[in-house]
């Protein structure tokens, strides 16, 4: 038994895995070791075999055999490996003609040790005096982290959770009325113009903020000119409209409800389930922003932060290349968003060439390597004639490409995105947030 900060008690099984090829009586000695239900379990050391292929660098590979009894007696107890970091392969073979490098030592761990320790993970140090390289148990942070705020589903379900909504939005209407009636029968009680004043403040503040954004006017923004660039299919006077037309409260009220109640709470903490519940209460204001951005094309730095939340594609991290990022926008941010993906969905067809399948609607990716193998086919029959075929991968387009440059293109093809009254595309200035260890 061990503890960690002193605060939860756990099993802790160090295993050294014998040479031989045949360990059932490890796996059946670790079995017996299983502790009670709720009480974590880790397990490290030295298992003198690996789980996967790509565990082992040099030599012949892994028989199909060798893996399966370690996986069976992990997936049989529910374990799962322990986040790791720094190098990856403990063990060498200290060999130069024909070196071997493997994953032999390693730290398991059951879900209730995932649960109550998530920021647990072990390094992987360079060795000292053995072939074996030393791993270190890390609890991670050892301090209490400032999170930011996230609205919690359950509490739409609380009786008070309307009466608290409306007090929030109404409070200070109320003891603005209620001081103001109670100042006509008392015009020179300095307590009450003192309060007063302070709730005055109040509102010139909000009002302050509502009228920055209301009334701000953007420039057009400065893009440089890529004339040379065709324009190909441009988009049909017929559909300005689509794009246009003013933005109705029946669509703003379809966006809401359609998106998923259970959603990460977003920069700002509110997640759809939060505008839902309180739609009658917050509905006229947020309609009022959606159609405001319709008219000036601007949002607020605040409402466009975006949290960069770094997810590890695989058990070992140890580079920037191993986390998947995955962008969580506020939700009114995700709302204009929606709307105006709606709106350009309806006329990408009539702008993109026949030729693009992959990303379009009723377009099926797979005819395009039919026609590969057409040419192909008629580059063979041609023979006399000489051809050159080439195949361009464009990798990680949507990293390198300009946002203005973008934008400019689309303005080529006839999309009004700069008219007066028409929708404007406003993600030049994005402020991003990274999250990490969960913030």
């Amino acid at each position: 038994m061990g503890h960690l900060r002193t605060f939860y008690v756990f099993n802790q099984s160090d295993v050294y895995g014998s040479n031989a090829e045949d360990r059932t009586i490890l796996w059946q000695q670790l079995c017996n070791n299983i502790p009670s239900p709720g009480l974590p379990w880790i397990l490290m050391g030295n298992f003198n075999c690996c789980r996967f292929q790509n565990e082992k660098a040099g030599g012949f590979p892994f028989h199909f055999s060798c893996l399966g009894e370690f996986n069976s007696f992990i997936f049989g107890n529910h374990l799962s490996d322990l986040y790791s970091t720094s190098l990856f392969y403990t063990w060498f073979n200290q060999q130069t003609e024909s070196p071997i490098h493997l994953k032999l030592d390693r730290v398991l761990v059951n879900e209730t040790w995932i649960a109550q320790y998530p920021l647990s993970h072990y390094l992987v140090d360079k060795p000292i005096c053995s072939d074996h390289n030393p791993i270190t148990l890390k609890e991670g942070s050892n301090h209490l982290t400032i999170s930011r705020f996230q609205f919690k589903n359950f509490r739409t379900s609380k009786d008070d959770f309307l009466n608290i909504m409306l007090d929030i939005f109404l409070e200070p209407m109320d003891k603005q009325k209620s001081l103001l009636t109670l100042l006509d029968a008392d015009p020179t009680s300095l307590p009450l113009n003192s309060t007063l004043k302070s709730i005055n403040g109040e509102f010139a503040d909000l009002t302050s903020s509502w009228t920055s954004w209301m009334l701000y006017n953007p420039q057009d923004l400065q893009i440089p000119e890529i004339s040379c660039f065709p324009p190909g299919r441009t988009l049909p006077s017929s559909m300005y409209s689509t794009l246009t037309d003013p933005i109705s409260y029946t669509k703003i009220r379809n966006v809401v409800f359609s998106g998923a109640s259970s959603s990460s709470p977003r920069p700002h903490g509110f997640n759809f389930q939060f505008y839902k519940s309180s739609w009658h209460i917050l509905g006229p204001s947020l309609c009022k922003a959606v159609k405001s951005f319709s008219v000036k094309g601007y949002l607020p730095k605040g409402i466009k932060s975006t949290a960069i939340f770094l997810i590890p594609k695989t058990s070992h991290v140890n580079f920037v290349s191993n986390f998947r990022p995955i962008s969580l926008c506020n939700t009114l941010n995700k709302i204009i968003s929606k709307i105006l993906a709606t709106r350009l969905k309806c006329i990408m067809p009539l702008i993109i060439n026949k030729a693009r399948a992959v990303f379009i609607s009723n377009r099926i990716s797979t005819d395009n390597v039919i026609l590969v193998y057409e040419i192909l086919g008629f580059f063979k029959k041609c023979t006399k004639v000489p051809y050159f075929c080439a195949k361009l991968d464009i990798k990680k387009a949507f990293d390198s490409l300009s946002r203005k440059f973008l934008l400019l293109r689309m303005a080529q093809k006839g999309i009004p995105l700069f008219s007066s009254n028409g929708l404007k595309l406003v993600f030049i200035t994005c402020t991003f947030l990274y999250a990490l260890m969960g913030a």
